[in-house]
């Protein structure tokens, strides 16, 4: 659930304060509407990354107590569909929510950040200025989720992972990569928090449709 991708994005901006979400999890994605960026932090980044990353406030987002259930080494990955392939045959089910922390130095990295977009502003419109950055020879932490299709009113199906670099300096969601070796961590999780607005916005906005198509459309292509 990245804070772009929440079916009520654009009725209740700025859902809950970074230190309350912190409480939840180790294992942080974030979407600051108001600003620009898709940053996220791990349990030994937050306490120093989320301070110098664009977050004041945080849209609705999945944590998790990440203690791997299943670590893993990958060599030679080569595109985005070579990973997400590989970890299909690494996760137990499909009927549960997979919590993924990939680390490692990338030969190739491809990213987006969404730019900065008015309260209020939906989805769509506020993802179709998104800007891409390319970053090779780049060290750094993979973090996200890998959702189950019943779920997809409130999550896009499948995976979503966000990078940290080491030095603090890049972040956002991932498109593409390449790299040597990778090391994989898998938690399987079947206890979700879903932390709703209590906003005067969000409790009078008609959320009765069906917003995959708008979370396809957002998320972007991959490879």
């Amino acid at each position: 659930m990245q804070g772009g991708s929440c079916p009520w994005a654009g009725s209740a901006p700025g859902l809950m304060d970074l230190p309350v979400h912190l409480g939840y999890g180790s294992t942080v994605m974030a979407v600051d509407r108001l600003t620009a960026g898709e940053p996220c932090g791990t349990d030994q980044q937050r306490g120093k990354a989320v301070a110098q990353l664009p977050i004041s406030q945080m849209g609705c987002e999945p944590l998790a107590h990440h203690g791997a259930d299943r670590t893993y080494q990958l060599q030679d990955i080569r595109s985005w569909a070579d990973l997400t392939e590989r970890l299909d045959q690494l996760r137990p089910s499909n009927n549960v929510f997979t919590a993924v922390r990939i680390r490692g130095s990338f030969e190739a990295i491809k990213i987006r950040v969404a730019c900065k977009a008015a309260a209020g502003t939906d989805l769509v419109t506020a993802t179709s200025h998104q800007a891409e950055f390319s970053h090779q020879q780049l060290a750094g932490t993979l973090v996200g989720f890998w959702t189950p299709s019943f779920a997809r009113t409130i999550n896009i199906p499948g995976y979503h992972l966000h990078l940290l670099s080491d030095d603090l300096a890049h972040g956002g969601h991932v498109l593409d990569l390449q790299a040597h070796s990778l090391h994989v961590e898998l938690h399987t999780q079947d206890h979700l928090h879903l932390a709703l607005p209590d906003t005067a916005g969000f409790l009078a906005a008609d959320l009765s449709g069906d917003p995959s198509a708008a979370l396809a459309k957002a998320d972007g292509d991959h490879g």
